[in-house]
């Protein structure tokens, strides 16, 4: 999406939503709904000055707190502002089922179980890598986002990630699926915006060269371009559950001074494969959600 001018943004479409469709959410009034607090990140007004938008992409490391953690408030202020929000989560397309239906329980013990039984989110085959993706911090998103169902708020779920087929000299129909399924889901209800969390490679606008791939196209430039923002997450260092060619574990992790403040910041000139940066600050490992931790 290109930027526009701060005057140019000042417009009808998110604004009006957070400012009168905020009356109503899933039929409900105003005194029907449960309070529910949010702490988004600061800057995220910023969003609702964008005109058509559809996508919110935001590309992250795997296997941390605190991108998950804001990530979900961010929908969380979305949502309770009246909006209907879709998330897309970067799980296997199996699990959305399962995940959905959770979101729509009271969130017992039972109904826990029978998700991440019914998902597969506990079984080490259903990912190619153990990576983050199931971490325990992502289960604790999906618990954040059936509280705000179960409080009247408008927010559904959907999965997208696939496999690469055999035969594929290239990762690009793999995430060429990626962005279909996504599209599909949103082209499926009636949502007024479809908020993303994957993986940064799958968030670029332009071909992916690097970590010793064959090129490829990646899932977010296959979105529509006037209407999808993409935005990088950026930390100011710590530790992360993620994998390298000598396996998956905590790692130190750089980070970048641009990264410490907590914030959104919708800057094209901060990367030339993104429209901006979502900051979390200093970040600290989420393993894999097993058993034992539960």
């Amino acid at each position: 999406m290109v930027l526009l001018s701060q005057e140019s943004r000042r417009l009808p479409c998110l604004t009006v939503l957070l400012l009168i469709c905020g009356q109503a959410s899933h039929g409900q009034q105003p005194d029907q709904l449960a309070s529910i607090a949010c702490q988004p990140p600061a800057g995220y007004e910023a969003l609702t000055q964008l005109d058509d938008l559809r996508f919110l992409v935001i590309g992250e490391l795997h296997g941390t707190v605190q991108t998950p953690a804001l990530f979900g408030e961010l929908v969380c202020v979305l949502a309770t502002s009246g909006m209907r929000i879709l998330v897309g989560l970067e799980l296997m397309v199996w699990s959305e089922p399962a995940i959905e239906t959770y979101l729509g329980s009271d969130g017992t013990a039972v109904d826990r179980t029978t998700a991440l039984t019914e998902s597969r989110w506990l079984d080490p085959s259903n990912l190619e890598v153990p990576d983050g993706r199931h971490s325990n911090a992502m289960w604790d998103l999906v618990e954040r986002l059936r509280l705000l169902r179960d409080a009247g708020h408008d927010v559904a779920i959907t999965t997208f990630r696939g496999f690469v087929l055999p035969g594929e000299q290239s990762q690009t129909p793999f995430e060429a699926r990626m962005a279909e399924t996504l599209l599909e889901a949103e082209a499926g209800g009636d949502y007024d915006l479809t908020v993303v969390l994957t993986g940064s490679a799958h968030a670029r606008t332009s071909r992916v060269t690097e970590n010793g791939l064959l090129p490829f196209v990646p899932m977010a430039a296959n979105l529509p371009e006037e209407s999808t923002i993409r935005l990088l997450v950026v930390n100011g260092g710590g530790e992360a559950w993620y994998c390298r060619g000598s396996g998956c574990g905590v790692r130190q992790w750089e980070g970048s001074p641009e990264g410490s403040a907590v914030r959104i910041v919708l800057d094209d000139s901060l990367s030339s494969e993104f429209d901006g940066i979502f900051a979390v600050g200093n970040i600290t490992a989420s393993r894999p959600l097993t058993n034992a931790t539960r």
